[in-house]
């Protein structure tokens, strides 16, 4: 009963288990998450080298990672740690679409192409990454090229808007050129 006066929270609950446990992974990772899901981004970076120093192949740690840099606006630091995934021998589409996104974030076309490519190889029925890569297409000006995309998209997941929204203007801007 006492716990439950400590845990208000789940970053009072994880400092309590890291007390409790300081060389356990698993507190490591529920102390960078909680940090994550408040948007303390600065807190969650640092929990999350401190838990890739105890465990350096958990892949979700590298993803969750680049997403804090990401997300506390550090692109390049987001960049570099998917890539050194990669490096690793990660080959999780999760990765490849986190790049790709921030690559069309920053119109790298070719690149945001070349990682939602990956992506599709991995998962060919991912929803969200035909989406992205209409999108791409779509930037590109390539209209036409971006229809069966945002189409295969809104196929695999007919309750999104946004892929219905975009095959619609994708259409009607085909029909301007």
């Amino acid at each position: 009963y006492t716990r439950n006066c400590i845990w208000t929270d789940d970053v009072s609950l994880w400092t309590d288990a890291l007390a409790k446990s300081p060389h356990s992974p698993v507190a490591c990772w529920g102390m960078a998450t909680s940090y994550r899901k408040i948007k303390n981004y600065p807190e969650a970076i640092k929990h999350y080298h401190d838990c890739l120093e105890r465990n350096p192949l958990a892949d979700v740690l590298y993803l969750e990672l680049a997403e804090s840099y990401r997300h506390n606006g550090d692109i390049d630091k987001a960049i570099s740690i998917y890539r050194h995934a990669r490096q690793m021998g990660i080959n999780d589409e999760r990765f490849h679409i986190g790049i790709g996104e921030l690559h069309l974030k920053n119109l790298e076309l070719n690149d945001a192409f070349r990682e939602f490519n990956s992506a599709l190889l991995l998962q060919p029925n991912n929803a969200y990454v035909h989406y992205q890569t209409g999108l791409v297409y779509r930037a590109r000006g390539e209209y036409q090229s971006a229809i069966p995309y945002f189409e295969k998209a809104l196929l695999l997941d007919s309750k999104k808007t946004a892929y219905r929204q975009q095959l619609e203007e994708v259409h009607l801007l085909f029909g301007m050129n």
